[in-house]
């Protein structure tokens, strides 16, 4: 499950370790930070302890620091066109995730073209 804050809301440790502590144990969740001030060593590790993942996200305003925090890797790749070689670089991100024991969930914007879905079909034949 993941759990998309605004650009707006700033950071509040506090608020997100009250809220991480009512969690199931046994569902995976990945926090999607979109204002700066949650990027911070407190933060992650507070995910780490809950077992939660940073949502390592990208977009053309703003990129997450590739910080694992769970036992899984949660991307959103939001740019608007990713280039062969950022194609490559992902699956090899992709593969070294998978080659440390962990599950690796990847997104590809998808809303205004196929670009997206052609990108992860090709992530898909490239990691096979």
């Amino acid at each position: 499950m993941l759990f998309q804050l605004p650009p707006n809301l700033k950071c509040d440790a506090a608020l997100l370790e009250a809220f991480l502590a009512k969690l199931p144990e046994d569902m995976r969740c990945a926090f999607e930070f979109r204002n700066e001030s949650w990027l911070n060593d407190e933060i992650y590790r507070l995910l780490e302890k809950h077992g939660v993942a940073l949502c390592l996200a990208e977009s053309d305003r703003l990129e997450i620091p590739r910080v694992i925090t769970a036992g899984f890797v949660y991307s959103r790749l939001r740019k608007a066109d990713y280039s062969a070689a950022e194609r490559e670089e992902i699956a090899e991100r992709v593969r070294g995730v998978v080659a440390d024991g962990r599950d690796a969930y990847v997104f590809f914007k998808h809303e205004d073209t196929p670009a997206g879905a052609l990108y992860a079909e090709q992530l898909l034949k490239a990691l096979r």
